[in-house]
């Protein structure tokens, strides 16, 4: 047989090392002598796999043994298919393929595989039969004195006739384990723009929640949404994994997806000058083709819809169980990986698998099913005062919200073509760093005290200066209707807002301003997302009318405070401006009658002149003088009465006050004449 050359080997492998000796040639001209280690830590590259330093030292070594020859610069283990024939003790080829094709038949390992390759040799030997002949002999192979012919040693058919990696795992598994081994498809970031790509998929969390109606403890089960080009999550929802009464499951489906991506072209519409891809998988994550042709139609071609392929190929005797391609949604699967990492500080923790899950598990999903059965033997309120182990699923969407908002604003990523940003703070102070925007209507020279900070742009800040350069349409929300078929609420309106209750909890949805509103008592239908909804699409004999937003208004909300109230002036002003409309012709003859009061009065005296000039200038009815002047009016009359009053009650006092003092004179005067008579009596005797 012919020598093997550097040519004999895949393209790929050839150009790896060619680079290597254009490396070590390169390091020997410039040193001027045989590199050393130290020589070798210019050229290292720890990163890139057979570019470490001790790669390197142990390639440069053989390659100079081997008279500078790019054959030594070969890992030949990855190829045995290429040299294992050129072995020393001359094995026969076809013996080797079959060798490795055994080693390819045992679904775990090639030991046993070696162990069944010796038996059929001794049955051989032993029979003679032909159904235990072994390919590449024609008699039995003597012994070499080992128990095994010569060259048979497991070490030497390891090396010579196991088949490479990739092979043994599509043998062994499938083509899914195979590919890992075989070229990847390298993608980058860089160019794409917001909302360009958006993938969409479903995951499982790691935790258990609590949910009314069921006694033992459930996984959660998540939709999402991720913008490629800014690594922005930026919508998803949640679903508990709960048992049916016949004991199947009730999981997500494809009504959540159609929610999500309702909510989404909602919240974040689609780009108007370029096509926004849709990349979604063919399982729960998914749209039919009707739908998709939906999105197309209603966004005029600027929404399309790809699907990841299936893995599975017919490679043995039967064909393969397809199953999802991560690769397709490879961007969605490493932030799920992040995701994950974050929520494990979260209560209710199962593990990634079972040899990940905690020990307490078990007790612990014991306790919360005790709980939940003494629990129906409890009061309300005594119920309130359980503290279980694990979370609601309203506090799980809480706590995933939160985790969702730290990872979309965080800056410790490696994310492609992010830029960097500027943070400030005054000089000497330990407050927050702040976002450089804050500066723009500062004072210059304030600057002079204020430190900066570049750091790394996070998702949150990318998102928002790629969607700063695009323009976005929205579809009409009337055509996503049919987006929630299996999400809405009849309802007639018994206010302004609708109010209403599914299950133990209550929605409030109302129009922004007034011309939005419906009449009371309108029968109308409003089409939400299942798990804390924001928007809700209200139709209204069969014809949309609009979106209305949830009212809802949290504790310590300022803003969200001052918006409302905003509202609900504009509802009250709207009001108080249609019943004066629908009431001119009353309150005309109102005023006329009131300016005909006015005058007469005026005439009188009782008010100036000044009160009919500023009703001849047209100020309002409630705002007019004719109030105020028959106010004055009547106060002035009513200033009168209470003179007159006052001035007889003085003349009466007076008078009462003379006759007082007359009955006391003539009180005196009769004394005095008493008096004198008893003195004249007195003299007569």
């Amino acid at each position: 047989m012919s020598q093997l050359s550097i040519y004999d080997y895949p393209a790929p492998v050839q150009d790896e090392a060619a680079a290597l000796r254009r490396a070590f040639e390169s390091l020997i001209q410039s040193t001027g002598r045989t590199p050393g280690k130290r020589d070798l830590r210019l050229i290292a590259r720890p990163d890139k796999e057979g570019w470490s330093l001790s790669h390197l030292d142990r390639k440069l070594r053989a390659w100079l043994r081997a008279g500078c020859d790019d054959l030594a610069l070969i890992d030949k283990r990855r190829f045995p298919q290429l040299w294992n024939v050129q072995t020393e003790r001359g094995l026969p080829a076809d013996f080797l393929i079959y060798a490795g094709s055994l080693m390819l038949g045992n679904q775990r390992a090639s030991k046993p595989a070696y162990r069944d390759l010796i038996d059929q040799w001794k049955d051989w030997r032993r029979t003679g039969k032909k159904k235990f002949r072994i390919p590449g002999y024609d008699t039995p192979p003597p012994d070499g004195g080992k128990g095994r012919p010569e060259g048979w040693s497991y070490d030497n058919l390891m090396k010579c006739a196991q088949p490479p990696v990739e092979e043994l795992a599509m043998a062994r598994i499938g083509t899914v384990a195979a590919k890992p081994f075989l070229p990847w498809i390298n993608g980058t970031r860089e160019g794409v723009r917001w909302l360009e790509w958006v993938y969409f998929d479903d995951v499982w969390q790691d935790r258990n929640c609590c949910v009314a109606g069921s006694i033992e403890p459930v996984r959660i089960l998540q939709l999402g949404a991720l913008d490629y080009a800014s690594g922005l999550y930026l919508k998803f929802g949640i679903r508990p994994d709960l048992t049916r009464t016949d004991g199947t499951r009730d999981r997500l489906k494809r009504r959540d997806f159609l929610w999500l991506v309702a909510t989404l072209l909602m919240e974040y519409g689609y780009p108007a000058d370029y096509v926004m891809h849709f990349v979604v998988e063919r399982g729960t994550a998914t749209l039919s083709q009707a739908e998709a042709q939906t999105l197309f139609d209603l966004s005029g071609g600027q929404i399309q819809v790809g699907y990841t392929s299936m893995e599975g190929q017919f490679v043995l005797a039967w064909e393969e169980a397809k199953c999802g391609n991560a690769q397709g949604k490879s961007p969605l699967e490493s932030w799920h990986n992040l995701f994950h990492n974050e929520l494990a500080s979260l209560p209710g923790q199962t593990g990634k698998d079972r040899d990940h899950s905690p020990a307490t598990l078990a007790n612990s999903n014991r306790e919360v099913a005790a709980l939940n059965k003494a629990a129906l033997l409890l009061t309300p309120d005594q119920r309130a005062k359980l503290k279980l182990p694990y979370p609601s699923l309203e506090e799980a969407h809480a706590q995933t919200l939160a985790k969702v908002d730290r990872i979309n604003r965080r800056r410790d990523h490696n994310l492609e073509s992010t830029g960097r940003v500027m943070l400030w703070r005054l000089k000497g102070s330990d407050m927050d760093w702040r976002p450089e925007g804050e500066l723009l209507n500062l004072d210059p020279s304030v600057l002079a005290n204020v430190d900066f900070l570049p750091v790394k742009e996070s998702p949150f800040e990318r998102a928002m200066q790629l969607s700063a350069q695009s323009r976005v349409n929205f579809v009409p929300p009337g055509a996503l209707v049919r987006f929630y078929e299996d999400s809405h609420t009849p309802h007639k309106l018994k206010n302004v807002d609708a109010r209403f209750k599914v299950g133990d909890k209550t929605f409030t949805f109302g129009p922004e301003t007034p011309e939005e509103a419906l009449p009371i008592g309108s029968e109308i239908i409003l089409h939400y997302a299942p798990v804390d909804p924001q928007f809700a699409i209200v139709t209204h004999n069969g014809i949309c009318v609009g979106i209305w937003k949830r009212r809802l208004v949290m504790r310590g909300d300022q803003k969200a405070l001052t918006e409302e109230m905003g509202r609900k002036q504009r509802f009250l002003q709207h009001t108080i401006s249609s019943v004066r409309g629908k009431r001119a012709e009353f309150l005309q003859a109102e005023q006329t009658r009131m300016d005909e009061n006015l005058q007469v009065l005026a005439e009188a005296g009782l008010i100036e002149g000044t009160a009919l000039r500023d009703l001849a200038a047209g100020r309002e009815l409630i705002n007019t003088p004719v109030a105020e002047g028959m106010a004055t009016a009547i106060q002035k009359v009513r200033s009168r009465e209470a003179a007159n009053r006052a001035a007889a009650n003085e003349e009466s006092e007076l008078a009462e006050r003379a006759e007082a003092a007359l009955a006391k004179r003539n009180a005196e005067f009769s004394t005095q004449t008493q008096t004198t008579q008893t003195h004249d009596d007195n003299d007569s005797f």
